[in-house]
């Protein structure tokens, strides 16, 4: 895989998406831009208008170089749209929501940052993958259908060893 100048990751909470973003734009000397970022005005506390968000994304999406990661569905459409690579993360819905306990119990905590919040986001991972809603598998392979750009399903840690290893 070379040649590589805009990637976008895609898939529920948990999924490992932030790791995996930093890693590559570090290995392939990208910017790496997070989408909680564009999201939030207040680390998890005070969002951004609808229209500021989209707004940002597009904005993104222009740049020469990128790596981004959300688990958004169509808010964050210009990025599937312009990405040269969408790495799909399909991790286990128990993992998912075992790194999302573990990361609340073991992170500082931010305003509105609660165990009530945290198994939430545990009861969205299941709903990911069975519902239509914005934040689904459904919402996410539909954009990378309309787009037909190069997709990377990555299913556990050796599919990330292996990409870490073919990244040039």
């Amino acid at each position: 895989m070379k040649d590589l100048k805009k990637i976008h990751i895609c898939g529920i909470y948990g999924s490992g998406k932030s790791t995996l973003a930093k890693n590559i734009s570090k290995k392939l000397k990208l910017p790496y831009f997070s989408l909680t970022d564009v999201k939030y005005r207040k680390k998890y506390s005070k969002t951004r208008s609808e229209e500021k968000m989209r707004s940002i994304v597009k904005d993104l999406a222009k740049k020469k170089k990128w790596v981004t990661e959300e688990c958004w569905g169509e808010r964050a459409e210009p990025l599937f749209k312009e990405a040269d690579l969408i790495i799909l993360m399909l991790i286990p819905k128990t993992t998912c929501q075992y790194r999302i306990l573990k990361r609340f119990l073991t992170r500082k905590k931010e305003e509105k940052d609660t165990l009530i919040s945290a198994l939430k986001m545990c009861k969205k991972v299941s709903g990911y993958y069975k519902t239509k809603e914005p934040v689904s598998l459904h919402s996410h392979l539909a954009l990378i259908k309309k787009y037909k750009r190069k997709v990377l399903k990555i299913k556990n840690s050796r599919d990330i060893i292996t990409l870490m290893k073919q990244l040039k």
